[in-house]
């Protein structure tokens, strides 16, 4: 079950609907209720660190590089550059 109102606790039938875990995930998502960025308890890098990585990329920094200087792994960057992580930066 999903909630509109985002109280898991929550069993009013108004409240609730039908939906698989990825359709409560996208849901939470969508509402910005997630663990992004450095919320999530196992973020290495800060917003000013992506934003830093972006302009590096755009200059043609390789990954390989920019992963030594933050201490990441090269398919962090490539991540980023692609935006599947750090999207809402």
């Amino acid at each position: 079950m999903c909630h509109t109102c985002d109280n898991p606790p929550c069993v009013n039938p108004d409240h609730l609907f039908l939906g698989t875990s990825a359709d409560n995930s996208q849901d939470m998502a969508r509402k910005g209720r997630g663990m992004q960025g450095e919320k999530a308890r196992t973020a290495v890098l800060t917003k000013e660190d992506v934003l830093a990585i972006k302009g590096m990329l755009d200059a043609g920094v390789v990954h390989r590089s920019i992963a030594s200087k933050y201490g990441v792994e090269r398919s962090t960057i490539t991540a980023i550059s692609r935006g599947k992580n750090w999207k809402h930066v």
